[in-house]
């Protein structure tokens, strides 16, 4: 009796196992991150914050991601600032499961504009920047520069052509992490160096646009601290000032004597 109650019991946990729900199988999307569900993106023209466009002819690139065994997607819509709906044909990249397309922005107007895309049952939509006066803003670093300093204190200017919002340095930092980020106003200064090399990268939020407000830049540079070479300079200066000195004696001594003799 005991034992026919155990088979049932196999049987029924049997059964029951098969009409648990399997998990989805998913293929992972070229970021690397599993696609449960389907999304629609357009990965060009990017936002405002990454990018803006001095051109006023901008690529179009859309990308519906999708998971396994999704329905099939014939087309994708767009328009632009709320213009006329273009379709595009989309093709598939099975290996990765995402749909594309692409097209081409002409003669877009300077100025922010929206981006819209769509399918039937997906949508997104982004702005983005057109300014054909903007150039991107560049810091030249004054000091330190590429070289070799006998000083472990010194300054650290540089000049940008953008308005600055916020500023802060790193010193021997990767300049990805927070740390060792230093705020500062302005040209400040560089203390407390060792020997050996270092790097400084100039992290600043600019104005860099008479449309977008606070763009992110950030410059490196790359020097060494020697100050042995200044004891050298210091011990080579004390050598060269003593032997002046005993030149100076033993020339005064022949002249001396060389007067003597003559009388």
């Amino acid at each position: 009796m005991r034992r026919a109650v155990v088979v049932i019991a196999i049987l029924i946990i049997a059964l029951s196992m098969e009409t648990i729900p399997q998990s989805l199988t998913v293929q992972a999307n070229p970021y690397g991150e599993p696609v449960l569900y389907p999304d629609i993106l357009i990965s060009n023209p990017q936002q405002e914050a990454y990018m803006i466009y001095y051109n006023t002819t901008i690529p179009l690139s859309i990308r519906i991601r999708v998971p396994v065994n999704y329905q099939q997607i014939g087309s994708v819509y767009y328009n632009l600032d709320n213009g006329p709906n273009k379709s595009l044909p989309l093709n598939f990249e099975s290996q990765i499961l995402v749909y594309g397309a692409t097209d081409v922005l002409l003669n877009v107007s300077e100025g922010r504009h929206t981006l819209k895309a769509f399918t039937n049952e997906l949508f997104t939509q982004q702005t983005f920047m057109v300014d054909t006066t903007y150039r991107d803003p560049t810091i030249t670093m004054l000091c330190p520069q590429n070289q070799t300093y006998d000083s472990e204190v010194m300054p650290l200017s540089f000049y940008i052509n953008a308005s600055i919002f916020d500023a802060c340095y790193i010193i021997d930092s990767n300049p990805t992490y927070e740390t060792n980020r230093t705020g500062f106003s302005g040209n400040t200064t560089l203390g407390s160096l060792s020997n050996g090399p270092h790097n400084v990268t100039v992290c600043l939020h600019v104005q860099s646009s008479k449309y977008y407000q606070n763009r992110y830049i950030e410059q490196t540079t790359y020097f060494t601290v020697d100050t042995k070479i200044a004891s050298d300079n210091h011990v080579s200066t004390i050598a060269l000032a003593v032997d002046s000195v005993v030149i100076f004696v033993v020339v005064s001594i022949v002249v001396f004597r060389t007067r003597k003799i003559s009388k």
